[in-house]
């Protein structure tokens, strides 16, 4: 498993790439404590690339989701059906927006913010 980190002047992306196994998710969570701390922007995770999910992903997705402020945004995109409808069954789908793909999380952060600020 492989996480790249981008951000930008509106979102931070983190990328995952491969099967979210426990060895994976473990160097992940170690690799991400410092990018994590950092976060102040709306994130996408982008799961385009999630081969599979065991449990010890569903947990570094919580641990993300748990790191995200009251007044921040958190979006997913690109999750394959099975692993949809795996992160629905865990009661993500309640917390978190689900997106096709990284430039329709852009959007649905922008129309979100928006709406906030009025």
């Amino acid at each position: 498993m492989q996480v790249l980190v981008q951000r930008d002047a509106e979102v931070m992306i983190v990328e995952i790439s491969g099967p979210m196994d426990y060895p994976g998710c473990t160097r992940a969570t170690q690799a991400l404590q410092e990018e994590l701390a950092l976060i102040n922007a709306p994130l996408i995770i982008d799961l385009s690339k999630v081969a599979y999910m065991m449990s010890s992903g569903v947990a570094l997705l919580l641990t993300l989701y748990k790191r995200v402020n009251d007044n921040q945004i958190m979006v997913f995109c690109g999750a394959s059906r099975p692993i949809a409808d795996l992160l629905d069954l865990m009661g993500f789908s309640v917390l978190v927006k689900m997106c096709r793909d990284v430039e329709e999380a852009k959007k649905l952060i922008h129309s979100i913010e928006k709406r906030l600020s009025n």
